[in-house]
């Protein structure tokens, strides 16, 4: 799981960042506030993803489903602490740890 400020900056700076012609770009180069009122990706895509409906918007139902999908999962992972949270987990099953490299990583600084 990851914060979804996280995950909606991180993606706005990856589309900055991608080649002429990446999807939403153009928005994104009008600035973080006009991508996402017009980038549908940007739009509660943690709860779209978790209760198994990215197409459609939100809607209360959609949040009602989405925790009762979270409530089976098995483990929920935080991208704040990857490496170690997997490495707790597979400990837990009796799995080697290792390494996690995450190659798309970027840094930026936070703003408020």
């Amino acid at each position: 799981m990851r914060n979804p400020i996280d995950r909606v900056y991180s993606y706005y700076r990856m589309v900055l960042r991608s080649p002429a012609g990446y999807p939403y770009q153009k928005s994104a180069k009008r600035g973080l506030e006009f991508f996402l009122t017009h980038c549908w990706e940007a739009r509660n895509m943690a709860c779209r993803y978790y209760a198994g409906n990215v197409a459609n918007e939100p809607s209360e139902q959609t949040l009602k489903r989405a925790f009762q999908n979270l409530a089976q999962f098995e483990c929920v992972i935080s991208f704040d602490d990857l490496e170690r949270e997997s490495n707790q987990y597979l400990s837990h099953m009796g799995i080697d740890t290792m390494s996690i490299h995450q190659s798309r990583k970027s840094q930026y600084a936070h703003t408020n």
